[in-house]
């Protein structure tokens, strides 16, 4: 290079070691990319990443392109996630018949599970030439807007709402929008059980919240280590917010640190005294130290303000059968199989109460619809 001249590389987008590199500053199964166009997949690492990622982020455009609005509105990163890996995209003949030739490949480049998109990207091209026929139907006035580009910025979106809050003056000038926001992220808290967000929190909505979903969604797929900075980031931020202290708590006994768990579930107890997740949890801990009785407590007050808590009357019905209280336990395990018939650890269950009562032939039939449903532990006890 001619003296004075430096060239520095700004931005690779999304980019996928094929192996891990020693000292990398991207953590393994740190979730990357634009909230908008991130597939279900990246919400849960970049392990999951691959080339049917970037079908994804492509059919995405694409509908964009077709209907001048995304699939998915939004606007937020936990709605994101959850629209991204639960809900189905409104097709485009739905919305203009004369797009319906579309729909095919929406629904395929837009599949939540990656086996379910095009093999390939020469695959997705192939299926175009079906649409030619659109070429005669009218075509509407195209609106100048700004398409963004498939690039992804190698940056995680919660990280840099964490580091950058919403300022008052930003709040101030944009209150509807920062309402509906709000009122949108509450609401998907609220069917999670959740309670409500703590007033005294400024930007709990906007940033808090999100990185204890997001921290959730880690530890289910990636792991505690993974989900732990996330979920330490949220009770930081907003000291009150009981579902972070609950999310912590479970990141804490993924790690086998159960008195660190134990404190943070009892933090979020004394936060929101009627919240189930960490009463619950309390629970959990209370049978993996022996203390049946201290779990049985626990649950008689989740079952009690709701008889149809499924996964209540499973862990009472386990903690009924370690103190030889049968009768109760086969009740219990009943109720739960009633609330969740697929739950195969409840049959599993509820056969070893019945074996254990001397009733053989419902304990057989019990451990049999335990095998069907994947226990593996059943499959010996279901032959006749």
């Amino acid at each position: 290079m001619p003296d004075g001249i430096r060239l520095k590389v700004l931005d690779f987008g999304i980019a996928k070691l094929g192996e891990s590199a020693p000292g990398a500053a991207t953590k393994t199964g740190m979730a990357m990319g634009t909230c908008p166009y991130m597939a279900p997949g990246q919400w849960r690492g970049a392990k999951l990443a691959d080339a049917r990622t970037d079908e994804y982020a492509l059919g995405y455009v694409l509908y964009e392109l077709l209907l001048g609005a995304p699939p998915f509105p939004g606007p937020g990163v936990a709605e994101y996630m959850d629209q991204h890996r639960f809900r189905e995209p409104v097709l485009p003949g739905a919305r203009r018949a004369d797009l319906a030739a579309f729909d095919h490949i929406i629904r395929t480049a837009l599949a939540k599970s990656m086996d379910d998109r095009f093999p390939s990207l020469v695959d997705l091209i192939a299926a175009l030439p079906a649409c030619d026929r659109l070429d005669r139907a009218p075509r509407p006035r195209a609106r100048a807007r700004r398409v963004w580009a498939i690039d992804m910025v190698l940056v995680a979106a919660t990280v840099l709402c964490a580091r950058s809050p919403v300022s008052p003056r930003a709040e101030a000038a944009l209150p509807a929008e920062t309402a509906t926001a709000r009122a949108e992220l509450d609401a998907l808290l609220r069917r999670q059980g959740a309670p409500a967000s703590p007033a005294d929190c400024p930007h709990t909505a906007v940033v808090a919240e999100p990185l204890a979903l997001l921290a959730r969604a880690q530890l289910a797929t990636s792991g505690a280590e993974v989900a732990r900075p996330n979920a330490t980031k949220a009770v930081e931020l907003c000291p009150e917010l009981a579902l972070g202290y609950d999310v912590l708590g479970n990141v804490e006994q993924a790690s086998g640190r159960l008195e660190a768990a134990d404190a943070a579930y009892r933090r979020a107890l004394e936060l929101a005294p009627t919240y189930a997740a960490p009463r619950f949890n309390l629970a959990v801990l209370a049978l993996r130290r022996g203390d049946a009785p201290l779990a049985v407590e626990l649950l008689d007050q989740l079952v009690a303000r709701d008889p149809s808590d499924a996964h209540a009357h499973l862990l009472r019905g386990q903690a009924q059968i370690l103190l030889g209280h049968l009768t109760q336990a086969i009740a219990d395990l009943e109720a739960a199989t009633i609330g969740e018939p697929s739950e195969g650890a409840a049959w599993l269950l509820l056969g070893q109460a019945r074996l254990k009562a001397g009733q053989e032939r419902p304990a057989r039939d019990a451990f049999c619809r335990a095998r069907r449903l994947g226990m593996a532990e059943a499959e010996k006890l279901c032959a006749p």
